[in-house]
């Protein structure tokens, strides 16, 4: 019974969100069967991300730092353990 007003629940509460948005998603809808797809109906723009370019010290210094995060990672995952199999 928890599961069907669970249920109920979200799907009034979808419904009172689209009410509000109710034009959008109708233009939305109208372009999408005119178009015959989904999904483009909807516009999407490029991104537009410069490319950044590590030198090599900050590549070596990044690996570094992933290694040693790793390690103290593990270290520490490992005396866990021992502590509670010991413990």
């Amino acid at each position: 019974m928890a599961q069907i007003l669970t249920v109920v629940s979200l799907v009034a509460l979808a419904g009172l969100l689209a009410w509000g948005h109710s034009e959008r998603l109708s233009s939305w809808w109208v372009r999408a069967r005119v178009l015959g797809r989904r999904g483009s109906a909807i516009e999407l723009e490029p991104l537009e991300r410069p490319i950044y370019k590590a030198s090599a010290y900050d590549f070596l210094r990044g690996a570094a730092d992933l290694t040693f995060g790793v390690l103290i990672l593990g270290l520490g995952f490992f005396m866990l353990m021992w502590l509670i199999a010991t413990g």
